[in-house]
């Protein structure tokens, strides 16, 4: 069976669009990595689709937990106190064959008066009920952001919010949070009260609200890397774990920091020595363009092609889950240190 194009899933912005506006449909498919996105979706549903605070119209459930014929019941008997019912169904993607073959079914002809929103985290569209609901539109996909997408994503927020931030203070506060929607959620929060009825908020701010910590710690371990410093890159990533740190989110940060060293290296010395000049040419701050030229002059360009490589293998390594994350973060950062790469 031919695999449907991942371009028929429909966006999240469509999604909360349509909500706003009124707009329910009897199926969705939400699925993705993006996390974030998908429980801002299913708190939309519960004002949207159903009256709120009317528990008796809204039924959630687990696909490994709840069989399909029990979720299919429930979507097919008609609210009797109110005009729609929801049932929400969570990792949906761990039901069984038989069980997504049921859900196919109804799925083909669901119930006018019932919102059934499947969850799953990914989607296998060779199995009849994923493209179906994919040829016939009711797929969303929770993808996450790229690095290039986040400030713009930042700033479509924040409006959204009320919060008026400026583009300088947008570049520190992505590369602050990284690219974890519920992290940069929080982060705008609180720059928000902090910043109380001032016009909009600064890259000041963003340091003494957001960044401080994490920047710190991020430029303390690429200062040990830089240094060959074992001792000092393996204590801070200690330190960094222990505060919950997710391994993945840092993995991203460094291979984000090695790569514009890289970019910086390979401009020569001229703009390295200009601040301003590579803050144009990297598209980010001048205070974080200080940082990366004086980082990059640690490093051949050699040694950070070969770091990149290293990063991406320990990428793959810790999405296997074969070993400790903690470990195969230790190796790499000896790795690094001792220049085996």
């Amino acid at each position: 069976m031919a695999r449907p194009r991942s371009s028929d899933d429909r966006s999240f912005d469509e999604l909360f669009a349509s909500l706003e506006a009124g707009e329910v449909s009897p199926v969705y498919v939400l699925h993705g990595p993006e996390g974030f996105l998908i429980e801002r979706a299913l708190t939309l549903f519960k004002k949207k689709a159903v009256e709120p605070g009317d528990e008796l119209a809204h039924q959630t459930f687990r696909g490994g937990e709840t069989p399909a014929r029990t979720i299919v019941s429930a979507a097919r008997t008609v609210p009797m106190l109110s005009d729609r019912q929801l049932v929400i169904v969570r990792q949906a993607d761990d039901l069984s064959k038989d069980d997504l073959d049921l859900m196919h079914k109804y799925v083909e002809a669901p119930v006018p008066s019932t919102c059934l929103v499947l969850v799953a985290g990914k989607i296998d569209k060779r199995f009849k009920v994923w493209s179906h609901a994919s040829r016939n539109r009711m797929t969303y996909l929770a993808a996450s952001l790229s690095e290039r997408q986040l400030p713009g994503w930042i700033s479509k927020r924040a409006t959204a919010c009320g919060l008026k931030i400026s583009p300088q203070a947008v570049q520190v506060l992505a590369e602050s949070t990284g690219t974890d929607l519920a992290t940069v959620e929080d982060a705008l929060e609180r720059l928000a009260l902090y910043i109380g009825d001032r016009t909009a908020a600064t890259v000041a701010d963003v340091e003494i609200v957001v960044a401080s910590s994490r920047v710190r710690s991020v430029f303390e371990l690429t200062d040990a890397l830089g240094r060959r410093d074992a001792s000092a890159a393996l204590r801070t990533l200690s330190n960094m774990l222990a505060n919950q740190e997710a391994p993945l989110r840092l993995l991203a940060t460094l291979a984000t920091h090695v790569r514009r060293l890289l970019m910086a290296a390979e401009l020569g010395r001229a703009v390295l020595s200009d601040p301003q000049k590579l803050a144009a040419r990297l598209a980010i701050h001048p205070y974080a363009a200080e940082k990366v030229a004086a980082q990059a002059g640690r490093f051949s360009t050699r040694e950070l092609r070969a770091a990149l490589v290293r990063l991406a293998r320990t990428d793959i390594e810790l999405k296997s889950a074969r070993r400790p994350d903690k470990l195969v973060m230790e190796e790499m950062i000896l790795d690094l240190c001792l220049n085996v790469v």
